[in-house]
């Protein structure tokens, strides 16, 4: 937020004279990594909505379960079709390995950046 403010000459006195912006936490891991997605292009309303939809359809939202559910599942429960399929998708890669959420969590936003999705370095 620093760097936006120090940027940002509209931004800077909207924090003077309002204050930081809260920033709510949420919990790390695949589950809100597809409430993301949810929530894109949306409101948070509809995200939230839709997120649990798709919770009381498959109990606990985990890379497995999205996965057995499939595109036509989450379809079926109202997801878009661009969404479902980027809900499988990231949970084809944490199930391949192709991504380590884990071992990303623990990682500085520029260290994520730098690195092939596993946490380890680029090419």
């Amino acid at each position: 937020m620093s760097v936006l403010i120090r940027r940002d000459k509209h931004l800077r006195r909207i924090v003077r004279t309002h204050g930081t912006p809260p920033l709510w936490a949420r919990k790390p891991g695949f589950a809100t990594l597809v409430r993301i997605i949810l929530e894109q292009q949306v409101s948070l309303a509809s995200g939230k909505a839709m997120f649990g939809k798709i919770r009381a359809k498959l109990v606990q939202v985990t890379p497995r379960s999205v996965v057995q559910s499939g595109v036509k599942g989450l379809r079926r429960i109202g997801v878009t079709r661009q969404k479902a399929g980027y809900c499988v998708d990231l949970a084809q890669n944490v199930l391949s390995g192709g991504l380590n959420l884990r071992r990303l969590s623990g990682m500085d936003d520029e260290k994520v950046r730098r690195t092939n999705g596993k946490g380890e370095p680029g090419r």
